[in-house]
C-alpha cells in the first residue's frame, strides 16, 4: 500500500532531490501484521455472508423444529389413544350381565320339565357372536319357574328327562337326578346348576348360571 506527502520545500532551483517542482513523493509500506489483519477481516465478512449462523438464527430454527415435533407428537397421541382404547378396553372390561328370554310362561306345561332352545348374543372382547343354547324349565304351579343348566355336573354331558321314571338321566356315566335337580345316584358331585330367573311381560328370562 502506497501513500505520498507534499514536501513543503519543493524542488526549487538548487535542490539536489529529484522530483516534481514544489512536491515530494514519499513511498512507504504498511507493516505486514496490519495487512494480515485486513485480509482476515475480509475473509471473516465473506464467511458470515455465505453462512449466516448467528445465535439468533439458530434459536429461531430450533424453536421451529421443536414446535413442529410437539405438533406431530400431539396429533400422534390423539390418534393412538382412541385406537388403543378400541382394542384394549373391550378385552379388559367385564362382560355385562345379560338377561335372555327363552320361552313364554304359557309354553311350559305344569309339572313337566321342558327342554327349550334359545339364542344368546355374546361379546368376546370386541367381537359379537350369536349362539344357540338349551336349558330345562320346570314349573309346578305356573307361577314359579326353575331353569336348569343343560349339562351334567359330573363331566358336562347332556342329560334328558325320563318321564316314565320321573328322573333326569345322564347316559354317559349313569348319573341320575330327581325332578328338583338333586343327585339320586351315580358320580355327579352336586345338583344340577340353576339360572337366575325372572318373568318380564309373560316371558321367562334367565341370567347368570349358578352352581348349586
Amino acid at each position: 500500500m502506497s501513500r505520498y506527502r507534499q514536501d513543503p520545500e519543493g524542488d526549487g532551483p538548487g535542490s539536489d532531490r529529484p522530483g516534481l517542482p514544489g512536491s515530494e513523493l514519499v513511498f512507504s509500506r504498511e507493516p505486514a501484521a496490519e495487512a494480515e489483519n485486513v485480509d482476515r477481516m475480509l475473509r471473516d465478512r465473506l464467511s458470515v455472508a455465505e453462512h449466516p449462523t448467528t445465535q439468533a438464527g439458530w434459536t429461531r430454527r430450533t424453536f421451529l423444529r421443536n414446535g413442529l415435533l410437539a405438533m406431530v407428537g400431539a396429533i400422534s397421541a390423539g390418534i393412538a389413544v382412541p385406537v388403543a382404547r378400541y382394542f384394549v378396553d373391550p378385552a379388559l372390561r367385564e362382560p355385562d350381565a345379560q338377561w335372555v328370554a327363552i320361552a313364554t310362561i304359557d309354553s311350559i306345561p305344569t309339572g313337566v320339565p321342558t327342554r327349550v332352545e334359545y339364542v344368546k348374543r355374546t361379546r368376546d372382547a370386541w367381537r359379537r357372536m350369536t349362539s344357540r343354547f338349551t336349558a330345562w324349565v320346570l314349573t309346578k304351579d305356573g307361577e314359579e319357574f326353575v331353569v336348569y343348566g343343560p349339562d351334567c355336573t359330573h363331566l358336562g354331558c347332556a342329560y334328558r328327562w325320563e318321564e316314565s321314571k320321573q328322573r333326569f338321566l345322564c347316559p354317559c356315566h349313569t348319573g341320575v337326578f330327581d325332578i328338583d335337580g338333586n343327585v339320586v345316584s351315580g358320580p355327579p358331585p352336586r345338583p344340577l346348576d340353576r339360572f337366575d330367573v325372572r318373568i318380564v311381560n309373560g316371558e321367562i328370562e334367565i341370567g347368570k348360571l349358578n352352581k348349586m
